[in-house]
C-alpha cells in the first residue's frame, strides 16, 4: 500500500486520499510462506512482508526465497533467520508426539489443534499495527 501510495498517488498531490480496507487480508499481510497459512494450497512460495520496528517499516524477505532456497528452509524453519516474521509458524506443531505414528490417532487432531487463519488472533495483531503505521506515513 506505502509503495503504491508514493509511486501512483503522491505525485498527483491529492487533497483527499480513500484508503480500502480488507478485515480479511490482515492476516495474509503477517505470513512469509503460503504452505504454512494454507498448508493443503500446494502453492509453494514465499513472499515479502512488513514489520514494525519502532516507527520504522522495513520489509523483510526481499528479495524472496526461490522454490530451491524455500525447499532447503522448510525442513528446519525455525533455524531461518526470518522465521521469528512468520505468524503462522508455531514450532509446537512439528514437535513430534507419539499419536503422530498413528494414521488414525492423528487424524482428529488438526482440527482441533491449528486455527484457522481466519481466528487466529495472535498473528493479526502485528498486521494491524503494521496498517495503522502505514495509514500515518
Amino acid at each position: 500500500m506505502d509503495r503504491r501510495w508514493k509511486r501512483d498517488g503522491r505525485p498527483y498531490a491529492p487533497h483527499v486520499v480513500l484508503l480500502g480496507f480488507l478485515a480479511s487480508d490482515v492476516p495474509r499481510n503477517v505470513n512469509l510462506v503460503r504452505l504454512l497459512m494454507y498448508g493443503g494450497s500446494g502453492i509453494p512460495f514465499s513472499k515479502p512482508r512488513f514489520v514494525l520496528e519502532g516507527s520504522e517499516l522495513p520489509a523483510v524477505n526481499v528479495p524472496c526465497l526461490s522454490l530451491e532456497g524455500l525447499g532447503a528452509v522448510l525442513p528446519r524453519f525455525g533455524d531461518w533467520e526470518l522465521s521469528r516474521y512468520e505468524s503462522f509458524y508455531r514450532p509446537a506443531d512439528y514437535e513430534r508426539r507419539w499419536w503422530t505414528r498413528s494414521r488414525l490417532a492423528s487424524s482428529g487432531t488438526r482440527p482441533c489443534t491449528r486455527p484457522s487463519p481466519s481466528v487466529t488472533n495472535r498473528s493479526t495483531r502485528p498486521a494491524l499495527r503494521a496498517h495503522g503505521a502505514m495509514l500515518s506515513l
